[in-house]
């Protein structure tokens, strides 16, 4: 029988700079213009307002608790209510479903609290209809002391432009 509306497993693939859309490059030399890349940022400095505008409404941050357990999303952009169809402010991010998005975040959340450093993947959802949504994700580290990751900004370009693929294939004109 056939279903459309089977969700096929998430493709994930790593970001390096070239891969990302003009917009996440701003965010990420904003960040690294606040020193980002040594942990001189703070969530106090990182204003929301100095990044794309169109992107604020798909960002998340998460406070980082003593243990993995205790993160939360401190801010969750109304995009991503659209997307998810739910506010997550407050929330964990490993409680999302479906469970393999929360592994993913889990396990991105952990990789940078243990490594501090930029990161950035591109996600690829297909469904049995063929239907396919493509989407890149920068994720930024902030430090309250310079010493330890306090907070992850999380940047998704849903844009088409975030899809390095059809970019090149709008640019050689096909």
């Amino acid at each position: 029988m056939y279903e459309p509306w089977t969700r096929q497993p998430v493709q994930e693939s790593s970001l390096r700079y070239e891969g990302l859309s003009g917009p996440l490059r701003d965010v990420l030399e904003y960040w690294r213009g606040l020193g980002g890349e040594t942990l001189a940022c703070s969530w106090a400095q990182f204003d929301l307002l100095a990044m794309p505008h169109h992107l604020i409404p798909s960002t998340m941050v998460v406070n980082i608790g003593a243990t993995m357990k205790d993160n939360r999303f401190r801010y969750w952009g109304s995009k991503m209510t659209e997307v998810r169809g739910s506010d997550r402010t407050g929330k964990s991010p490993y409680d999302i479903t479906p469970k393999e998005v929360g592994q993913s975040f889990y396990d991105s959340h952990s990789d940078i609290i243990k490594n501090p450093r930029w990161t950035a993947h591109r996600y690829k959802i297909s469904w049995a209809s063929e239907v396919e949504r493509v989407h890149s994700v920068l994720r930024l580290p902030l430090s309250e002391d310079g010493k330890t990751v306090s907070q992850i900004v999380i940047v998704a370009d849903f844009s088409a432009a975030s899809d390095v693929t059809n970019r090149i294939k709008q640019e050689a004109g096909d």
